[in-house]
């Protein structure tokens, strides 16, 4: 009888201890999560690789001035017809469209890093559900949406970065209609964007309001839309129980850290 009286007790005190170490790993994994979180949230928004990027949008738009001025130094800003465009003008407008297809696609590398981000962050954490999942999600996620297209500007960012890559690879059939299959081309055409023409990344960029002679707000789209994005997921993470750090913690007197999307303006 005592024997099982023992065996009974010991079975009993096996399972608590092995519910509380159950627990207890339950606990430190959600602490690790937490902790996996703030640093991703942190790599999301690191200020010191958006002052760069914008660095240098604002850089490539003073090259682009010089070859838009150079232009019009010889035909004046009302300038002239396509199809009396000298050598010149045509070789200042394909530095343009270069530089401007450059910033497209410096923009998308900050984009796709704010991706993988995310990917990492979702690893990391357990597959959360309110972690976005797969690029398109995360391209339409907290971003500003253009008015008449009804896309999101950092997915027309991406398309315009897409095209400039890969334009040349693309045949005159592949752009024939009428059911595009090619994903990228199909948003090409939303954006306006050809096979052929002399100002292709000039439209892609004004399509978001920009101009060739400043390129820096092509930069400060995609650093608000990465902080827009931290935002979200702290938003969603309280919702399940998981506190993410805010951006700028209080410091000593009350203030607080400027605000870095502002300060790339």
């Amino acid at each position: 009888m005592r024997l099982i009286m023992y065996y009974v007790i010991s079975t009993e005190l096996f399972a608590l201890q092995g519910d509380a170490v159950a627990s207890r790993a339950a606990i430190r994994f959600e602490s690790c999560a937490a902790m996996s979180i703030d640093y991703w949230i942190d790599r999301l928004e690191d200020p010191f690789e958006m002052f760069a990027l914008v660095h240098v949008l604002r850089s490539l738009g003073a090259l682009a001035d010089e070859s838009e001025s150079s232009r019009a130094e010889r035909a004046g800003w009302w300038g002239v017809s396509p199809k009396y465009y000298s050598v010149e003008d045509e070789h200042d407008i394909e530095v343009v469209e270069h530089l401007i297809g450059s910033a497209f696609v410096l923009a998308q590398t900050s984009i796709t890093q704010a991706v993988s981000v995310l990917k990492r962050m979702r690893e990391d954490a357990g597959c959360p559900v309110w972690i976005p999942k797969d690029k398109a999600a995360v391209l339409s996620t907290a971003a500003p949406i253009h008015a008449e297209l009804g896309v999101s500007q950092i997915t027309i960012i991406n398309t315009a970065a897409d095209y400039y890559k890969h334009r040349v690879e693309w045949k005159e059939e592949d752009w024939a209609g009428p059911t595009l299959k090619n994903k990228t081309i199909v948003n090409a055409v939303a954006l306006g964007l050809g096979p052929k023409g002399y100002h292709n990344m000039v439209q892609a960029l004004r399509e978001l309001q920009i101009y060739p002679d400043n390129m820096a707000p092509l930069g400060s789209i995609v650093v608000s839309w990465r902080e827009s994005l931290a935002d979200y997921l702290r938003s969603e993470g309280a919702k399940h129980g998981v506190a993410i750090h805010p951006r700028y913690p209080e410091e000593p007197h009350g203030r607080t850290a400027p605000n870095s999307s502002n300060d790339l303006r």
